[in-house]
């Protein structure tokens, strides 16, 4: 089988969650950092449909945690866009920058708080994004949050970061 029908074939069996197959094809050869010539990656197809012990054997097989579609789109920041908890775990427990921006400007968190979920939003958070990161037109996850549950979580965080200011200003100044 020649690489770009494995590549292609390893892209389709990850995207189904397949991941008998996907060994499968590795085994044989498949590469794993292959992109279709849609420019889509079998890591990023894995992670979009939230296959997490797909996303696992490609890793495994030296998957590159910050390899980049077009777009700049890692597997995380996709992850995030569909709310994919398990997968953006895995992602950020094996070296994915929690910060990293497309080339739109957007991170992770910004791309979570449009398309994921308030479960997606917290995760971030809780792994360290940075809640004042903007996109190019300066918007940050809050200003694009169009979800109540999203924004109550981002508001929540907010609350919780400029106490914690006020706490080290009040100690500082004593």
């Amino acid at each position: 089988m020649s690489g770009c029908a494995a590549g292609d074939d390893l892209i389709a069996a990850v995207r189904a969650g397949n991941v008998s197959e996907a060994a499968r094809l590795l085994g044989e050869g498949a590469p794993v950092a292959w992109k279709a010539a849609d420019g889509n990656s079998a890591l990023n197809a894995a992670s979009i449909a939230g296959h997490v012990d797909a996303v696992r054997l490609l890793l495994d097989h030296g998957a590159d945690v910050e390899a980049t579609i077009e777009g700049g789109y890692t597997a995380l920041v996709v992850a995030a866009g569909a709310g994919a908890v398990g997968v953006m775990d895995l992602l950020l427990d094996r070296g994915a920058q929690v910060d990293t921006k497309i080339d739109s400007g957007r991170t992770a968190l910004i791309m979570a708080a449009i398309y994921g979920t308030a479960d997606a939003v917290r995760l971030l958070l809780d792994r360290g994004a940075s809640i004042e990161a903007t996109d190019d037109r300066g918007l940050d996850a809050t200003a694009v949050c169009s979800d109540d549950e999203v924004r109550e979580v981002l508001r929540d965080f907010e609350r919780i970061q400029r106490w914690h200011r006020r706490r080290v200003v009040v100690a500082w100044k004593h």
